[in-house]
């Protein structure tokens, strides 16, 4: 055999370090390829990605006005078989695994161990989701650039800023803190002020070429960052699933943490590494925590690993004190993940035959298309709405509230997603943005409302009154828009001319946990507040660096009932519903008077000053 090989002249070939590298990777993948299930799927989640895919797919230039958590290209994050988005997606997962693998055994190819510890990083990312291949390949590029100085590698991370914040908020934000963290670390030290300079400009001109290439214009590309922004910044106002923690087990994490990058700044060996990842470890602790479910915890133990086998293929020293420190921080997390049963290993870990999963996906790739569209089919067949309804709504535009926004699709009708794209929790600058879409001529005529909804007809997704998320956007809808027709479910409204007006009606500064007294209101008449409440010092520790828990409102009801909600900062700004409490969703505004309101503290957790400041408004007949 080894004779034939010679013969023919394989053996030369496989001599190239280039050829051997592209067939293990090539064999690495394809037998890594991750199972897809490619189907249009109901509710929230499945709802902006099938908006996201359907318009990737058949109108991608309306994607640059919708500032959502996701960007234009979100879609890549869960292809359905919709046009080529599947392809695109296959595309991607190939060329970060390929872009990964192909750099590590470049930069690691002198050192046995390395390699292994390399494989092990990849195996890794392949159980979790793209965006980990896109920080990996941003951390190998450092490290080839740290070992080999080619500034061509450097290309890489400033691209995949870009792409990052065009899929998702947090990509392209944890990628920008690794490479930026980097940058300034190494322009520093070297003192390459220019260099400094020259990058940072490539990063934002190679997002506006990005930008311009998919659009072929420049329009919406400063609004995506600044919606990024004010998403950033309120990250902390969702509620956790899962709040019980073990403060012993965050606390001993933390020290670990701290005395990594101690020991890890002080070693020359490894100071790039924990130069690049601190910011990026914060902000994916303050996104694991702000909803603290299994997908958004695992990220944090995600990254803990990321840093372990990365520490591993740089350092010289073989289980020293930083290996010990940050698996022993790792153990920690993975107990309290216990202790508030949050278990993200068992929910994140997906079958993995990947040698069947490319056959069937890339050369079965009709039959697998087929497959999944009948899915789609079957999966959207709830959301088939009436004949009299479509005869109603015909070619005009309509919108959808709160959260299924899957009618347009079997239905065929005429939506364009509005900026936020859906309901609860948005920043004050975007919900501004849905009220003056609905204020202008380009608003849709109809809107369908799907009632009962995980809390009832007016509970909202995160513990709250639905009344009380968005409430700007939400009082818009009720002033603009009446119920025409019901089914089960939903609602089908039509847009009037505004038949409420708003009107400040006085201001007040109340304690927490002080009964207010409510004045009686006319028919056809409503209350709403606005509050200002400031974080004591505890308050503000706790919302900087970890979570602050919310406040809660109770609703003392004339029939004697009292209902207690949870509400946020946001919900402070928009507007706090007060009168009457409606339990049925109606946009005339009727319901059961309330008589008097509480407003408490989070429960055991004192965060905000003693005394809260009140501006009242009332909502009457125009």
């Amino acid at each position: 055999m080894k004779d034939l090989i010679q013969t023919i002249g394989i053996n030369p070939i496989l001599k190239d370090h280039w050829v051997r590298t592209m067939i293990v990777s090539l064999a690495l993948i394809v037998f890594t390829w991750p199972d897809h299930e490619a189907a249009f799927l109901p509710n929230l989640d499945g709802s902006y990605f099938a908006v996201l895919n359907w318009f990737a797919a058949y109108d991608f230039s309306t994607l640059k006005d919708v500032n959502f958590t996701f960007g234009p290209l979100g879609f890549l994050k869960n292809t359905v078989a919709v046009g080529d988005n599947v392809i695109w997606g296959h595309i991607m997962t190939f060329v970060t695994r390929i872009g990964f693998l192909v750099l590590l055994f470049r930069t690691t190819r002198e050192d046995g161990n390395s390699i292994l510890i390399a494989l092990l990083a990849y195996l890794y990312c392949c159980f979790f989701n793209l965006d980990f291949f896109l920080y990996g390949l941003t951390l190998i590029s450092l490290l080839h650039f740290s070992k080999k100085q080619n500034l061509w590698v450097l290309a890489i991370p400033v691209s995949l800023i870009s792409i990052g914040f065009l899929i998702k908020v947090n990509i392209g934000l944890n990628t920008l803190l690794i490479y930026g963290s980097w940058l300034l670390y190494h322009s520093i030290s070297s003192r390459a002020y220019k260099f400094l300079l020259l990058n940072s400009a490539s990063i934002i001109l190679v997002y506006f070429i990005f930008w311009l290439v998919l659009f072929q214009s420049f329009q919406g590309s400063i609004e995506l960052i600044r919606g990024y922004i004010s998403y950033v910044l309120t990250n902390s106002d969702s509620v956790s699933i899962f709040p019980p923690n073990s403060a012993l087990a965050l606390t001993f994490l933390f020290i670990c943490i701290c005395l990594i990058y101690y020991l890890g700044i002080k070693d020359k060996q490894t100071r790039w590494l924990f130069v690049s990842t601190p910011l990026f470890l914060f902000a994916t602790y303050k996104y694991s925590f702000g909803r603290q479910a299994g997908n958004h915890s695992g990220e944090f133990l995600m990254l803990l690993f990321f840093v372990a086998f990365f520490l591993l293929i740089e350092s010289k020293k073989r289980l020293g004190v930083q290996h010990v420190l940050i698996f022993l921080a790792i153990m920690f997390y993975e107990y309290n993940l216990s202790v508030n049963q949050t278990f993200p290993g068992n929910k994140r870990l997906r079958p993995y035959i990947g040698a069947s999963n490319f056959v069937s996906q890339i050369f079965r790739y009709g039959s697998y298309k087929t497959k999944w569209e009948n899915k789609s089919k079957e999966n959207l067949e709830h959301a088939k709405l009436p004949e009299k309804w479509l005869k109603e709504i015909g070619d005009e535009k309509i919108d959808f509230f709160p959260w299924e926004l899957n009618y347009f699709i079997p239905n065929k009708l005429n939506y364009q997603p509005r900026p936020g794209l859906m309901f609860g929790g948005f920043p004050n600058s975007i919900n501004k943005k849905n009220v003056e879409l609905y204020g202008g001529d380009g608003a849709p005529e109809y809107l369908i409302w799907e009632k009962w909804k995980y809390t009832g007809q007016v509970g909202g997704i995160d513990k709250q009154y639905l009344f009380n998320t968005d409430g700007t956007f939400l009082r818009e809808i009720i002033f603009r828009y009446r119920v025409i027709k019901e089914r089960g479910r939903d609602m089908l409204l039509k847009r009037r001319e505004p038949k409420f007006v708003v009107k400040e009606s006085g201001q007040e500064t109340y304690s927490w946990g002080n009964p207010i007294v409510l004045p009686e209101l006319d028919s056809g008449q409503a209350m709403f507040i606005r509050m200002e409440a400031s974080y004591n010092l505890k308050g503000w520790i706790q919302e900087k660096f970890y979570k602050a828990k919310r406040p809660l409102i109770e609703y003392h009801l004339e029939n004697g009932k009292t209902i207690s909600y949870e509400f946020t900062r946001l919900s402070m700004e928009e507007g706090i519903w007060i009168q009457p409490y409606i339990e049925k969703v109606n946009t005339e505004l009727q319901g059961q008077r309330v008589n008097r309101i509480v407003f408490n503290q989070p429960e055991e957790c004192c965060i905000f000053k003693d005394r809260f400041h009140v501006n009242w408004y009332l909502i009457k007949q125009n």
